[in-house]
């Protein structure tokens, strides 16, 4: 049997990479990263933008009668929805890496950004769902809101690790918790800031569909770095920036 896999992550990431780098709104994002005036409500904003394009963009190619038996099997999502979700993830980190580092310079905090590490559990989980259906047209939903909330949870991701990593270095951070209008109740209850030690543990967490975010400023915090997710130190000139600046095509404004 003829492996599709190869064809059709080729189709995917052309559909992707096009999108992503023909899109007005996060060439704007793009230009007030690189004029220092960006926070991490933008990353959000990027973060939204990139996973709307990688749900068009599997959900476009990958179809019930273009698939053996119908079935989108776990070799194939691993190598075509994974490298669309790694490949996001590395866009959202890259553009908030340089958002953090600018807010920690005006906030004269000698501090490196932290870079999250993808969540390879919730990745597998996801891949695992969609190969283990009998049919394709069970799990296709799994590639609308679910990839558009992974992406955005990377955002998420790049704010704890932060909050975190300063309150280790003795800072005392304040978070926010952004509700946008017409939130759930839930997420409603959630909103407000925080004091680090006092945050709800349910601050960063967000539901299907959730566009509701959390911010962080350092020139909040008083006072005076380990990683919540990964428990290990990362690189903060690691290969993110690079690929959101060349891998999906995407160029400095001046």
């Amino acid at each position: 049997m003829t492996d599709i896999t190869p064809g059709l992550y080729a189709e995917i990431s052309a559909d992707f990479t096009g999108a992503v780098a023909n899109d007005t709104d996060l060439a704007a994002i793009l230009a007030a990263i690189d004029a220092g005036q960006a926070t991490h409500a933008d990353t959000y904003h990027l973060a939204a933008i990139i996973g709307k394009h990688a749900s068009s963009a599997l959900q476009a190619h990958i179809a019930t009668d273009s698939l053996p038996d119908g079935r989108l099997y776990f070799n194939i999502a691993d190598g075509t929805v994974a490298p669309v979700l790694r490949q996001s993830h590395n866009l959202v980190t890259g553009a908030g890496q340089q958002v953090q580092r600018t807010l920690n310079q005006r906030a004269r905090i000698g501090i490196n950004p932290i870079i999250p590490a993808l969540d390879e559990n919730r990745l597998r989980d996801l891949l695992y769902k969609l190969g283990a259906a009998e049919s394709f047209d069970d799990v296709a939903w799994l590639l609308g809101a679910p990839v558009q909330n992974f992406v955005e949870s990377v955002a998420d991701a790049m704010v704890r690790e932060n909050v975190d990593f300063h309150a280790r270095a003795g800072l005392a951070p304040k978070i926010r918790r952004v509700a946008t209008p017409g939130c759930c109740e839930w997420c409603a209850t959630l909103a407000g800031t925080y004091d680090y030690d006092k945050a709800p543990a349910d601050v960063y967490r967000r539901h299907e569909r959730c566009t509701c975010n959390v911010e962080y400023d350092p020139s909040d915090s008083t006072g005076l770095v380990q990683n919540v997710w990964s428990k290990r130190w990362h690189d903060p000139n690691a290969a993110a920036l690079i690929d959101f600046r060349s891998t999906v095509g995407l160029r400095r404004r001046r």
